[in-house]
């Protein structure tokens, strides 16, 4: 009868560690379940902020570009004003050269009369 008793507690024993490891494997299981949700959304938060970093510096990259644009047609502005002013001034020198010119000839027309 004692061998029976004996048998029982062992068997209840080994029931009982068991459920204590399927528990723990359990508890296991659900933890790493929960660090893998969590990894997957550290990866997502970082990827989302490595997006947001990539798009503020393409920002950067086409506001750089549109400003040297933007001193470009300056600079092509200023040189076109210039050519037009020296060429202006060349047309001006040369009507004011051919007037004083017909001027001459007009007075040495007159005076050889």
């Amino acid at each position: 009868l004692s061998f029976f008793i004996k048998q029982e507690q062992q068997e209840y024993s080994a029931l009982m560690i068991q459920n204590a490891y399927r528990q723990y494997k359990a508890k296991c299981k659900v933890q790493s379940l929960k660090d893998s949700d969590e990894q997957e959304q550290d990866e997502a938060k970082l990827h989302q902020a490595a997006l947001i970093i990539q798009n503020r510096y393409k920002q950067h990259l086409a506001k750089k570009h549109l400003l040297n644009l933007q001193k470009s047609k300056d600079i092509q502005h200023k040189a076109a004003t210039t050519i037009q002013l020296l060429y202006r001034r060349y047309k001006s020198q040369k009507l004011s050269n051919h007037l004083k010119r017909e001027k001459e000839d007009q007075l040495s027309f007159f005076i050889k009369q």
